[in-house]
């Protein structure tokens, strides 16, 4: 569950600090979170670099009691971690026609022998840190 994206343009989540995705980051910070909302066919996938984060402050002010599912101690949970992660790329498609839209437009093109307009907006964005390397450690 992402806690928020700050005014940086960094993600920020809670992790175990024992987990397979603390040890997976200190491997390789590596990392591409994904995001949809079904219902209006938006889609999200970002990608950059992450690296873990002990800030009780930060905690504090992003917890929400749902998250006591994964972490039953609450806030002071010995076992709870932020992983930050500082996005460098993001997509985005937009499939704003209908699916009805969409099958209109694939009947006409097929009726035409035409390829169909794409029924999907995409965009891509890059994000840089100086020289295109991972940001440096804050």
């Amino acid at each position: 569950m992402t806690q928020q994206l700050d005014d940086e343009g960094a993600l920020w989540f809670f992790v175990p600090s024992d987990g397979t995705l603390a040890r997976d980051v200190e491997v390789n910070p590596r990392v591409c979170a994904t995001y949809s909302d079904l219902a209006r066919g938006v889609y999200v996938a970002m990608s950059g670099y992450a690296r873990l984060i002990y800030d009780p402050d930060r905690i504090f002010a992003l917890w929400d009691d749902e998250l006591e599912a994964w972490f039953g101690q609450g806030p002071l949970d010995p076992r709870l971690s932020l992983l930050r992660v500082d996005v460098d790329h993001a997509e985005y498609w937009d499939e704003h026609s209908s699916g009805v839209i969409r099958l209109l437009a694939l009947a006409h093109a097929a009726l035409l022998r035409e390829p169909p307009l794409p029924a999907t907006e995409h965009r891509r964005l890059s994000l840089r840190h100086g020289n295109g390397s991972a940001p440096s450690p804050a």
